[in-house]
């Protein structure tokens, strides 16, 4: 058996793959030129459901003459208002205060105080009288400081620094209650605004409505339309978030009927502006969710931007998801409008439809984030039953098809449940009752294949999935995107590549494939193609441009390596430990270089990372280790359950991994079954330390384990 030709075909394999590709230059590669001025509009509660060709005109007309897309605010804990616009403020995930909403001009008075002096007693910082202040500046940036969160005020500050001046009009207020938001997105950080116009002036009776305080239109649009050259502006139009702070004073007709009235009149001062600011940028957002964050299906937020070559659904190079964009994005792309940024992180793809698929790209997020956790309880229970029912059929002596095919059921479900998002169906009981038909007709094909041909149902499913994952990664088909065992869009914690759910199932199914497969066919060919497959499996986890796992990279190199090695060497070395170390660290080193050599636009948080520690140096490695650190602290309260695996997990490990009387029986017994065995117990345990979540693909990579141990025994070593 020639091995080490074998091993140098696998590693020339895998250096070819990793190769970074050349791709033509996209908008992201490139700066755009400085607009003027950018007028942002901020709508909050606005939702997708408000726009209408009757009632919003503007809105509804200009999805095909902007950009439109999904604002998702997820990298703002809470989802609320406050710390939303914070998170815009920063670039990067921060936290407002309990109190940021209650910002003031300078000259404005207080409790018989001017708001300028205030300001000064709390922050040794005198403003002009024709600044805006948030009187809350110290409570925020102490609040992120404390919690290693974003900068508030950069988006400010660099807006300044390029010689534009930042303007603020309009509020939310409610007698008694001031709420004044906007001024977080443009405040420097010392908490400034240049000017604006925020108080009550802004404001209006309307004799209809309860409130005696409401948006002022007519004085909000001569104001907007004095917008001057050189200058960012915030327009804040609060009527919907003041409707719905009063809710409960109106039946639900009525709170309907007002509602539709504030949409058209803000539909109708928005369509005013932007004629008089044709040549200026901009941007229609919404920070606040509708319902106060507790209907999912605003949690996604409509957005309009009106830039050059802007035209359809909106896209970022970050989340590489079509009409889906974050608040990280929304901070760049400003600065971009303004010449500030290098890169614009947004693009545009045409739609005929934009709103229709948008609402299409909703309904599936919201399905799968409030379902996810019955659906995925609900097959957990079957895989149990199934291995229970094989367990019993196994003590009292059952044929063994009958054992194979309750063991290759639950390996069934990932295949199952990553083409359910093809089928387009959002009700529960019928995703369940269909996705279980599909399950049974996979197994029963499994069932037949076996009957005819003595193909391994376990090996046949695990192929399955395997194949399913590549193909899906590599074509970028979207199934693992949108598949509801995956992670979450809605989340915010990852918007492609391979997540860690199907990371696990991935490499899980690989080494079961494999070992079985070298059993069955133990040719020099298939070896060789076995060697290739490792490599592209490990490629596809570590390219950017695909999987983007770095610690599904490290597993996948750690528990593939070693099984490859096993297959063919019982007792390794100090040399052969020593080369899959190498090994690992030549893939994340090819892994890192890649991702640093496409635009930061387009980069990975790998390549974010690296380029925050050159720019910051050792106090952003720290920054980046303690965040890490919380992470894991956070994700380490498992469940009773989730500990009682894990003992299980370290239990099996410390009697499988080393050696001891039951692991040199099984050896013996079956060599190849048993390496990829301890290559999957390898894997688990290197799945819990490389990864934020690493419960997840370790039980999977443990479940494929325990699968093949219970094959091994009914085997009894027999090909």
């Amino acid at each position: 058996m020639q091995i080490k030709n074998i091993n140098i075909i696998a590693i020339l394999t895998l250096i070819f793959f990793l190769i970074p590709p050349c791709s033509p230059a996209r908008g992201g590669d490139k700066p755009s030129p400085a607009y003027d001025k950018v007028v942002i509009y901020m709508v909050d509660n606005l939702t997708l459901d408000d726009i209408d060709p009757v009632n919003t005109p503007f809105l509804w007309q200009i999805q095909k003459e902007w950009g439109v897309g999904l604002l998702n605010t997820s990298a703002a804990p809470g989802r609320s208002g406050k710390n939303a616009c914070a998170t815009l403020s920063a670039g990067k995930p921060a936290l407002g205060s309990n109190y940021s909403q209650l910002n003031f001009g300078a000259a404005e008075t207080i409790n018989g105080e001017k708001a300028g002096d205030i300001f000064y007693r709390h922050t040794g910082i005198k403003p002009h009288p024709e600044n805006i202040v948030v009187s809350t500046i110290m409570t925020i940036k102490n609040n992120n400081l404390r919690q290693n969160r974003g900068e508030v005020g950069k988006l400010g500050e660099k807006i300044k620094a390029h010689g534009y001046t930042t303007l603020v009009i309009g509020n939310a207020d409610r007698p008694g209650y001031h709420v004044r938001l906007a001024p977080v997105v443009l405040m420097d950080q010392k908490g400034l605004v240049d000017r604006g116009i925020i108080d009550q002036t802004t404001t209006a009776n309307d004799p209809s409505l309860p409130s005696l305080v409401w948006t002022d239109y007519e004085m909000l649009e001569k104001e907007a339309k004095k917008i001057p050259a050189k200058t960012v502006a915030v327009i804040e139009y609060g009527d919907l978030y003041r409707l719905e702070a009063m809710a409960s004073l109106f039946s639900p007709a009525a709170y309907q009927q007002k509602r539709t009235e504030i949409l058209r009149k803000i539909d109708s001062s928005i369509a005013s502006i932007a004629q008089e600011n044709q040549t200026s940028a901009s941007y229609i957002i919404n920070l606040q969710p509708s319902q106060q964050g507790k209907n999912p299906s605003t949690w996604l937020m409509p957005i309009w931007i009106k830039k050059s070559g802007y035209e359809g659904l909106l896209q970022s190079f970050s989340t590489r998801r079509e009409g889906i964009i974050t608040l990280e994005n929304l901070h760049y792309s400003i600065l971009n409008s303004i010449g500030a940024g290098k890169e614009d992180p947004l693009f545009t793809k045409k739609e005929a439809s934009p709103i229709t698929t948008l609402k299409e790209i909703n309904r599936q997020a919201v399905f799968n984030l409030v379902n996810q956790a019955s659906i995925l309880t609900f097959y957990a229970l079957l895989a149990i039953l199934s291995l229970a029912l094989a367990l019993s059929a196994f003590k009292r002596k059952k044929e063994e098809k009958f054992i194979l095919i309750l063991l290759s059921f639950p390996l069934a479900i990932p295949a199952v449940l990553l083409i359910m998002p093809l089928i387009k169906i959002y009700h529960l009981p019928y995703f369940l009752m269909l996705s279980l038909i599909l399950t049974s007709s996979v197994v029963g094909i499994s069932w037949l294949l076996y009957a005819k041909t003595r193909i391994n149902p376990i090996m046949f499913m695990a192929g399955l999935n395997m194949l399913l994952i590549l193909i899906d990664t590599l074509f970028h088909l979207d199934l693992v995107k949108n598949c509801i065992m995956s992670y979450q869009l809605i989340n915010g914690i990852r918007y492609f590549g391979i997540g860690n759910e199907y990371m696990g199932i991935l490499i899980g199914s690989v080494i079961t494939w494999s070992v079985l497969g070298i059993r069955k066919y133990p040719s020099y060919a298939f070896q060789v193609f076995l060697g290739i497959l490792l490599a592209l499996t490990i490629f596809v986890l570590a390219s950017p441009h695909l999987g983007a796992n770095f610690g599904g990279t490290i597993t996948a190199c750690l528990a593939l390596s070693y099984t490859w090695l096993k297959l063919y060497n019982q007792h390794l070395k100090n040399k052969d430990i020593a080369g899959i170390i190498i090994l690992t660290l030549i893939v994340l080193s090819f892994m890192i270089t890649m991702d640093l050599k496409q635009p930061s636009a387009m980069q990975s948080h790998i390549g974010k990372s690296i380029n925050a520690i050159i720019e910051g140096g050792w106090p952003a490695f720290m920054n980046i280790i303690n965040a890490k650190l919380l992470l894991y602290q956070r994700v380490i309260n498992y469940t009773q359950l989730g500990w009682a695996f894990l003992i299980l997990l370290l239990t099996f490990s410390f009697i499988l991994l080393k050696p001891s009387p039951l692991s040199r029986n099984l050896q013996e017994a079956d060599p190849v079954l048993f390496a990829g065995i301890q290559g999957l117990l390898l894997g688990a345990i290197a799945a819990l330390v490389f990864n934020d979540s690493g419960i997840i693909p370790a039980g999977y990579l443990f479940w494929f384990a325990a699968t093949l141990l219970l094959y091994m025994q009914i085997k009894k070593g027999e090909i």
